[in-house]
C-alpha cells in the first residue's frame, strides 16, 4: 500500500472515529447515512452535523495549518525545535484575545465574534513588527532570538492584564489559553478555511525555494537564492496559519513543532514537495485525534486541548533535543 494512500486512510479513518465516538456514540457505518440524510434519529443528525463534524473539520485544517507554519520555521531556522510561535504570531494574537476578554466594558464585545476579531488583529500587528525587523537583520538565527524576544514581551503584558482584570474574565481566557475546535461552527469554518487553504497552497507552491534553505542561509545565497525575499515569504505565509489557527482555535500546543519530525521520518525525505503534504496530512490525523481524545470523558466534560496535544509532542520534542536538535 503506498505510503500516501496510507496516510489519507489514516485521516479519513480518525475523522470517521471523531464523528462516531463521543457522549453518544453512533455506529461508524451509520455516519454516511447521518451525512446523506439517510434513515436514522434525527438527534444522531443533529450531533453529526451541527456539533461534530463543524469540530473535526476545524481540528483537521488546524492541525494541518500548524504542521506546515511548524515546517517553513524549522526550514526557514535550520532548527528541528523551531515552531510557528517563535516570532511571536501566536502571542500577538494571544494578547488581542487578552484584551477582548479582560478589558472589554461590554458582554457585546466580548462575543466570540469580537474575540476572533482581536485575536486576529493581535497576530497581523505581531505579523507586522516581525516583518518589519526581518527587513533589517541579515541572520535567520538573530531575527529568531529576536521573536522570542518579542514574544515574552507580548506574555509579560498579557500577565499584567491578567492581575487587573476581574476574576470571572481570567476564567475565561484561561479556558481559551487551552485551545479547543469546539467553538467553530458552520459560520466560521468557511472563513477559517479560506485563509489555511491560502497559506497551504503558498507553502505548497514555494517548495523549490525551501529547498534551498536545507543546507542553511550561507549556502542558499551562495547558489543564487534571495536569501531575503525568500524569508519574507516564509513569515508571511506562517503569520497566515499561525495566526488563523491561533486566533480561532486558541494557542494549540506542540503540533507544529513535533509533526514535521513525524513526517520526516515516514517519508525518509527533506524535499518539500514531499515533506510538505506528508506534514499536513500527518498534522490533521493528530489534530482529530487529539480532539477525539480530549472528548474521551464525555459528558459535560473534557481534557483540555492542549494537555493532549503536549502527550503526543513532548516526547517527540525530547528525542530532537537528545539528538541533537538535527533536522
Amino acid at each position: 500500500m503506498s505510503l500516501w494512500l496510507l496516510l489519507v486512510l489514516s485521516l479519513v479513518g480518525t475523522m470517521v472515529a471523531g464523528l462516531s465516538l463521543g457522549s453518544v456514540s453512533i455506529p461508524p457505518l451509520s455516519i454516511w447515512d447521518t451525512l446523506t440524510g439517510g434513515d436514522v434519529p434525527s438527534s444522531w443528525r443533529t450531533i453529526v452535523l451541527h456539533l461534530r463534524l463543524p469540530r473535526v473539520l476545524a481540528a483537521a485544517m488546524a492541525g494541518g495549518g500548524l504542521a506546515c507554519s511548524g515546517l517553513l520555521m524549522q526550514t526557514l531556522f535550520g532548527n528541528g525545535l523551531a515552531g510557528p510561535s517563535v516570532l511571536g504570531v501566536s502571542s500577538g494574537a494571544s494578547l488581542g484575545a487578552a484584551v477582548a476578554l479582560l478589558l472589554s466594558p461590554t458582554e457585546g464585545v466580548l462575543s466570540k465574534l469580537g474575540l476572533l476579531g482581536s485575536s486576529f488583529f493581535g497576530a497581523l500587528l505581531a505579523m507586522a513588527l516581525v516583518a518589519a525587523v526581518a527587513e533589517r537583520v541579515r541572520k535567520g538565527a538573530t531575527l529568531l532570538i529576536l521573536g522570542l524576544m518579542m514574544g515574552y514581551a507580548i506574555n509579560s503584558v498579557v500577565s499584567v492584564l491578567i492581575q487587573w482584570a476581574p476574576a470571572e474574565r481570567v476564567h475565561g481566557f484561561v479556558s481559551w489559553s487551552f485551545g479547543t475546535f469546539a467553538g467553530i461552527g458552520w459560520d466560521r469554518l468557511p472563513w477559517m478555511g479560506l485563509a489555511l487553504f491560502v497559506g497551504v497552497i503558498l507553502a505548497l507552491m514555494g517548495h523549490r525555494l525551501w529547498d534551498a534553505f536545507l543546507l542553511g542561509e550561507s549556502c542558499a545565497a551562495t547558489v543564487g537564492a534571495d536569501v531575503t525575499s525568500i524569508r519574507r515569504r516564509m513569515i508571511m505565509i506562517v503569520a497566515i496559519l499561525a495566526g488563523t489557527v491561533t486566533a480561532y482555535c486558541g494557542p494549540v500546543a506542540f503540533l507544529g513543532i513535533a509533526v514535521p519530525h513525524l513526517a520526516r521520518g515516514l517519508i525518509g525525505s527533506a524535499r518539500h514537495r514531499y515533506l510538505t503534504p506528508a506534514s499536513i496530512l500527518t498534522g490533521a490525523t493528530l489534530a482529530v485525534l487529539a480532539d477525539l481524545f480530549s472528548r474521551l470523558p464525555g459528558g459535560a466534560s473534557s481534557l483540555p486541548l492542549n494537555a493532549v496535544t503536549s502527550l503526543i509532542g513532548a516526547p517527540v520534542v525530547a528525542w530532537v533535543v537528545m539528538k541533537g536538535g538535527d533536522r
